[in-house]
């Protein structure tokens, strides 16, 4: 099993490390998850006084930098999991792989490998760059300072907007199979789609707090803004109905969701001609 798990990696890698989309896309989203932060570093004075003094140290910089890792996870991830699979339809190489004798199921689990590692490098990145401004700028270190009331789960939950992205993207990819036309889906119904079907359609249709539970609005409350929080809960209670999400009611719905369009993905590529 671990080793068909290592061929299935091994073959994607093959097929993606000379591509240059796959190259310029990794290649952003590193260089700026790790460096992106040092911009502030630059500014003669930061902006909002005090507001963003502890911005490197422990344990703010996850929030932070787990804040920046939710733009670029959306643009940069979500563009992957479209090209995982458009690109093999492009080139032909879905087929040939069904020709030579690899089952479609085969296929599908090769792509759920890929976007799996793919999370799993960012959040290594995201891992190495928090620790590596943490030490560097705090004072106080302890097991318990570093990663704060959250925990090393912030890595966990980390991971599982990475991989939340790189799933919408997948199926993306699959349904529409033609990379423009994909990213486009994909950039459409993130932007304006879910946005107007939550307030729009299903705010008026059903009501209530169930509106939050989409998966987009779900994964950007994973790592939510570090700012501006509290006084957005204060406001939205005066309401009558609190329409933020916990992070934990932000896990429990990406959970559902991925697991939802990976099940998806794969009837999708059963059913459908290549």
């Amino acid at each position: 099993m671990g080793n068909r798990i290592l061929w299935q990696l091994h073959l994607e890698w093959l097929k993606f490390r000379d591509h240059s989309a796959f190259r310029v896309l990794i290649i952003a989203y590193v260089t700026l998850l790790s460096f992106g932060m040092l911009i502030f570093k630059a500014l003669p004075e930061l902006p909002g006084g005090t507001m963003f003094e502890d911005l490197y140290t422990f344990p703010s910089i996850w929030k932070w930098l787990g804040y920046a890792g939710n733009w670029l996870s959306f643009f940069c991830l979500g563009f992957l999991g479209v090209l995982s699979v458009t690109t093999e339809f492009s080139n032909r190489t879905a087929r040939q792989n069904i020709i030579t004798g690899m089952s479609r199921d085969e296929f599908f689990v090769g792509k759920v490998i890929l976007i799996l590692t793919v999370a799993l490098v960012a959040t290594v990145v995201y891992t190495m760059a928090g620790l590596t401004y943490g030490f560097l700028n705090s004072t106080f270190l302890s097991p318990s300072h570093i990663f704060g009331t959250a925990g090393a789960w912030v890595l966990g939950r980390y991971f599982l907007m990475c991989l939340g992205y790189l799933s919408i993207g997948l199926i993306a990819g699959l349904l529409l199979r033609k990379t423009g036309l994909s990213i486009f889906l994909y950039l459409m119904y993130a932007v304006f789609g879910e946005p107007f079907f939550r307030w729009v359609i299903h705010m008026k249709a059903i009501g209530g707090r169930s509106m939050i539970y989409y998966p987009v609005n779900a994964l950007g409350y994973i790592m939510p803004p570090p700012l501006g929080m509290n006084e957005l809960s204060t406001m939205t209670e005066k309401s009558g109905v609190n329409f933020l999400m916990s992070t934990g009611e932000a896990t429990i719905v990406t959970v559902v969701f991925v697991t939802s369009f990976l099940l998806l993905g794969r009837f999708v590529m059963l059913k459908k001609d290549l």
